[in-house]
């Protein structure tokens, strides 16, 4: 599936804080631009949150930053969902 992006709309999933631990799920919906540009909303254990970013089809990787209304900030770093995401879309 290389060379083509994820669909948007509605995923969900977890983040770990470390290399273990408990799954913090998510709530997201997402836009991938043709640019590679992501934009997108969610939920999480914290708060609402807004994410940008980009998707790069070469590597099938998406780094964005989420950012939380207080200012906080948070980087991630995510392969190509498989199984840990998961899209209501057909992809």
């Amino acid at each position: 599936m290389s060379n083509e992006l994820p669909p948007s709309g509605r995923w969900t999933g977890y983040y770990l804080y470390g290399h273990g631990g408990s799954r913090h799920h998510m709530k997201l919906t997402l836009a991938f631009a043709g640019n590679g540009a992501i934009d997108g909303e969610g939920v999480d254990d914290i708060r609402p949150f807004v994410i940008t970013g980009r998707f790069d089809v070469a590597t099938s990787a998406a780094h964005w930053t989420k950012a939380y209304g207080s200012g906080r900030s948070l980087s991630r770093i995510r392969s190509r969902p498989t199984r840990t995401w998961r899209s209501t879309s057909r992809w």
